[in-house]
């Protein structure tokens, strides 16, 4: 069985490197899943747009769900997808 060590660590030094250069990524979606105090929800990010399943959403084009799935994204990974906080 070949000694994989040297590729390994190779690869994570591109990745190191790939990450210091987030130009070179393009977010499309992003799809997630939560149970709210009503019903489960299903929240998305496709092409820089927003969904929800909720009928808030429906009317409005922004809901609480979508602001909370946008902070954690914020908070937790960097990302500021578009600005569902204001």
């Amino acid at each position: 069985m070949p000694d994989i060590t040297g590729a390994v660590a190779a690869k994570r030094s591109k990745a190191a490197r790939y990450a210091s250069e987030q130009d070179r990524f393009r977010l499309h979606s992003i799809r997630a899943t939560m149970q709210s105090e009503h019903d489960e929800r299903h929240i998305g990010f496709e092409d820089g747009s927003w969904s929800c399943t909720c009928t808030f959403f429906a009317d409005h084009k922004t809901c609480s769900h979508v602001m909370a799935l946008a902070l954690i994204l914020k908070e937790q990974a960097g990302l500021q997808l578009r600005d569902e906080l204001e």
